[in-house]
């Protein structure tokens, strides 16, 4: 019998323990930071371009296209709060939520589109909306379309991070993930 896959991030030094457990290995990530500053014009047109009232149904079909697998409800009831900041366009979205008054979490930040301009869009809204606070994210260490527009915003990269995964293996498309 097959059971659903049980999905984590684990910190390198937590590699062990979970391996104990029978976790394995999927993907090294890293941490991007912001620490907060240029803050720049962002046009109301750009902005509504990226609010996308659909999205519900975005968020609902790229996250099935990227984790082979219906989040929704673990999503909508876990993941999002009243404090969070949502962007969405038909190739991808991004969610942000406050983790305290000065550090804010990109976690789930999706495109099906290998590198779109509405990535960038996204990166500069949140910026532009939550950019005096620091922002984290933690994106595949090995795809330098992601780490370059995170580069180009200044985020900063540490730590040695992997998404490891329990039961069967899941089918995740790495190269859409530009935060988890």
């Amino acid at each position: 019998q097959i059971q659903k896959s049980i999905i984590i991030l684990s910190k390198y030094d937590e590699l062990k323990t979970f391996e104990s457990f029978k976790f394995k290995k999927y993907a090294q990530f890293t941490r991007a930071i912001y620490s907060g500053g240029a803050v720049f014009d962002f046009p109301s047109s750009m902005d509504k371009s990226i609010s996308n009232k659909e999205y519900i149904h975005t968020i609902k079909s790229i996250d099935k296209k990227v984790f082979s697998d219906d989040r929704f409800e673990y999503i909508s009831k876990a993941v999002m709060k009243k404090s969070s900041l949502l962007f969405s366009t038909t190739v991808g979205y991004q969610h942000t939520y406050p983790l305290d008054k000065s550090t804010i979490k990109i976690s789930p930040f999706l495109m099906i589109d290998e590198f779109s301009s509405d990535a960038e869009k996204f990166i500069r809204g949140l910026i532009y909306h939550r950019g005096l606070k620091k922002l984290i994210s933690y994106i595949p260490k090995n795809i330098p379309s992601i780490t370059a527009l995170y580069e180009k915003y200044k985020f900063k990269f540490d730590g040695e991070y992997y998404l490891m995964y329990k039961n069967e293996k899941p089918n995740i498309n790495i190269e859409a993930i530009y935060g988890i």
